[in-house]
């Protein structure tokens, strides 16, 4: 409809508003770093509240599907770059990756989650850390010992860095 794709287009001008001078300046500092992606965060948050007020529930349905398939084709590119992997390794990363994304609970992609339940939430996060699991045991037959070594370390160094941002109140 025009008013997502006038919505996206906004979206988009507030995430190049926001990296602008980071982007423009490789000598940026983290904390200016931190303050884009705080901004990007903040654009992405309006998008979604903006959006499931225009959507129906089925379509916010259809829609995160499509969220979490793209993620997970995005989530093997990246892996495939920092690991190196051979293309027979990424077309079977690939396919570990979607059938993760089609199980997903369906508010796996939710930001806002002040309406679900603490046992809801706790529910949801049981069920992701299942799939996560399932997805690094199937990986573990895959990758190589260098490369499964090199995924963890990453996976863990992107860990610390959420849950920082958590206690600093950047979700």
């Amino acid at each position: 409809s025009a008013q997502l794709t006038k919505l996206n287009e906004q979206m988009l001008l507030s995430i190049q508003e926001a990296y602008k001078p980071v982007k423009s300046n490789p000598a940026a500092t983290d904390a200016e770093k931190k303050a884009a992606g705080n901004k990007f965060r903040d654009a992405m948050r309006k998008r979604e509240k903006e959006m499931n007020q225009m959507l129906s529930t089925d379509e916010q349905t259809i829609l995160r599907a499509h969220q979490n398939e793209s993620r997970a084709i995005a989530q093997t590119k990246i892996m495939s770059n920092q690991l190196d992997l051979t293309p027979d390794q990424e077309i079977k990363i690939e396919a570990i990756n979607l059938e993760a994304a089609k199980k997903m609970p369906e508010n796996a992609g939710r930001r806002n989650q002040s309406d679900m339940s603490k046992s809801e939430k706790k529910q949801r996060g049981q069920e992701m850390r299942k799939i996560q699991q399932e997805k690094e045991k199937a990986y573990a037959e895959i990758l190589s010992a260098e490369q499964m070594k090199k995924y963890t370390e990453t996976r863990e160094k992107a860990r610390k860095q959420m849950r920082s941002r958590k206690r600093s109140g950047n979700q």
